[in-house]
């Protein structure tokens, strides 16, 4: 019998942290890491989401490490004007003000057009992706704003952004996205939610992390009061904090999963491993590569 599947993805919780903070709702009841250096050639959000999507590598499915190169010209012409009428990001008044912005701008984020190969989301006919990293990521997110807020407003604004960022996702929706919680769910197989949190905290180096874990690990109770009992529910991350005096890029290796139901036993999983894992549970066996 098929089951219906919800990947929630706490982009870099720390598998290590979630034990020290003895969180109650992200530990489900199979908890474990998740190998995600074996074949990968950055350990960053979009290659390893790609991975996680395709079930094939860097070398297969055409993404590597967090970003791509685009020339100023198409960061407005392809990103920032479109950005301009349906962003629900706050503190950018004016088309002036935007276009003053990309100008420091790193460069944009992957989407599924980069992909050279198919998707879990065209495996399953009835499946929604929210926000995910390498496919239909935020725009927030696409043409780096997080980093012209840190520049331009400091690191505390880019907290607030980021939480802020969150609750959109969950609860209010933009012009192109419903809400998580406003999807209609019975209509849905396969749901994968991207939360860009703990990593843009984390980054920031700001606050207190065990209340920022603390307040993650209520949303995830949230979910699972709605999705629990009757959906198998994945969370997971791509990698865990950055390393201490190494950059807020270098990633350490403590990705972790949990679900509510056995999911791999005693196996630790690699990141490629859940694609053919959901499309088994979702019945789309056949669609296995």
């Amino acid at each position: 019998m098929s089951e219906k599947v919800l990947v929630v993805a706490l982009d870099g919780m720390d598998r290590e942290l979630i034990e020290k903070f003895d969180l109650k709702s992200v530990p489900q009841e199979e908890f474990g890491c998740i190998d995600n250096s074996t074949g990968i050639k950055k350990r960053m959000t979009s290659e390893l989401f790609a991975s996680f999507i395709t079930g094939e590598n860097y070398r297969e499915h055409g993404i590597q490490g967090l970003s791509k190169n685009l020339t100023f010209r198409d960061r407005i012409s392809k990103h920032l004007i479109p950005d301009f009428f349906v962003s629900h990001i706050r503190g950018f008044r004016t088309l002036r003000d935007l276009i003053k912005q990309s100008k420091s701008l790193e460069n944009t984020k992957y989407t599924k057009e980069d992909l050279e190969v198919e998707t879990i989301f065209e495996e399953i006919d009835a499946s929604l992706p929210l926000y995910v990293p390498s496919y239909n990521p935020s725009m927030y997110w696409l043409v780096a704003l997080p980093h012209a807020v840190v520049r331009y407003y400091g690191e505390e604004r880019f907290v607030e952004e980021s939480r802020h960022d969150t609750e959109v996702r969950l609860r209010q929706g933009t012009a192109t996205q419903p809400a998580f919680f406003d999807v209609t769910k019975d209509f849905w197989d396969f749901i994968m939610l991207h939360l860009h949190d703990p990593d843009a905290f984390q980054d920031t180096h700001l606050g207190d992390l065990e209340e920022e874990y603390e307040r993650l690990d209520n949303i995830a109770g949230e979910i699972l009061d709605e999705y629990g009992d009757e959906w198998t529910v994945i969370f997971m991350s791509d990698h865990g904090r950055p390393e201490k005096k190494s950059g807020p890029h270098e990633h350490n290796k403590n990705a972790f999963y949990s679900c509510n139901r056995e999911l791999f036993g005693d196996e630790t999983p690699h990141i490629t491993n859940f694609h053919d894992k959901i499309l088994e549970l979702t019945g789309n066996e056949g669609k296995i590569k």
